[in-house]
């Protein structure tokens, strides 16, 4: 299987399960569920495209057909023509793609490594302090508060008071303590192998979105909704500080308020998830099964079929030969 058609294949998949998440599950305040879908989701898609469920094959062995030979007359002249004309050098087109597609990779490794390389700049160069128990490291390369693995960043000159401190501190928690970062790195990385795909940064985007609703959830446990909303506003206006982050803004501010006001999602809505099977079912339809190839031993009876037959030789007018075998038979002429 080359590249460029697995890339088509696991972009098929992740539209097919992705189309479902936005018609049917997206609105729904079940975050967790959601984060569990759009994990699991991708990665099937990345294992059907290699999955083979074969089928058994309508034709058997029993039932090849060989013919016998064949001799043309003149109305194949302009055929045998064709045949004997060589054919211009193709265009290397696969090859040409191949090295688009490997420099790109080459490009998003790059840019993934050196997100790396600034976190790691700012936790050696950053003040390490410890805030309601949590290990937090201040630096004024730091421009919004994010969390990487189990470590909070905050800007050095924040003016946060303190109610406002606990609310940061709380939510980027919620990322550490859900794993958050797990899921970021996962899909960098499959953002630097899938990359020609447009839905792999469709479900990078929804990813991150469900991340801060399951942290903004968290924060609203203990903070009323009014005050964390005043806090969010206020640094609606922070550029996103590494894409390895959980940043405390990242998404649309009014999607994020707007779920924040939403009614919880009932005990039914979880049935919307059964939805998953009929659509795994299709994916695997489409992917996965295949025609049972002919057997070993089947295949070597046609192969003595073939060769017990008589020669099949095309004779073509105006001297022209073309065989299919490598005996010969005395040539004839046309008409």
């Amino acid at each position: 299987m080359t590249i460029i058609l697995y890339l088509v294949q696991v972009t098929t998949c992740l539209a097919i399960f992705y189309g479902f998440y936005h018609l049917f599950l997206r609105k729904e305040t079940l975050f967790h569920t959601n984060r569990m879908y759009l994990m699991s989701t991708l990665i099937v898609s990345l294992i059907l495209p290699a999955v083979k469920i074969y089928v058994d094959a309508q034709q058997a062995a029993s039932n090849v057909v060989v013919a016998s030979s064949v001799y043309v007359g003149n109305y194949m002249h302009q055929f045998s023509a064709t045949i004997s004309t060589p054919h211009a050098k193709a265009i290397p087109w696969f090859k040409i793609l191949g090295a688009i597609y490997l420099t790109g990779v080459a490009v998003m490794a790059t840019r993934l490594l050196l997100a790396f390389k600034q976190i790691l700049e700012i936790r050696k160069e950053g003040e390490k302090s410890t805030i309601n128990g949590h290990t937090c490291v201040l630096s004024e390369k730091v421009r919004s508060p994010f969390s990487f693995f189990n470590t909070i960043y905050l800007p050095t000159d924040h003016d946060f008071n303190e109610d406002e401190l606990n609310e940061v501190i709380a939510h980027e928690m919620a990322h550490v303590s859900g794993w958050h970062t797990w899921d970021v790195l996962l899909m960098e990385l499959l953002c630097v192998k899938l990359w020609p795909s447009p839905m792999i940064y469709l479900y990078r985007k929804s990813l991150k979105e469900v991340h801060e609703y399951v942290a903004d959830a968290a924060v609203l446990k203990e903070t009323p909704w009014e005050n964390y909303a005043q806090l969010l506003v206020s640094q609606q206006h922070n550029q996103l500080q590494n894409i390895l982050s959980n940043q405390l803004i990242y998404s649309q501010l009014k999607k994020r308020l707007l779920m924040m006001n939403k009614e919880r999602s009932g005990f039914a809505a979880r049935y919307k998830y059964l939805g998953f099977i009929p659509v795994l079912l299709v994916a695997l339809l489409f992917f996965s099964f295949r025609e049972k190839p002919i057997s070993v031993e089947a295949q070597a009876l046609s192969d003595h079929l073939v060769q017990e037959t008589d020669t099949v030789i095309l004779y073509l007018t105006d001297d022209k030969e073309f065989s299919l075998d490598h005996r010969k038979s005395p040539k004839t002429k046309s008409n």
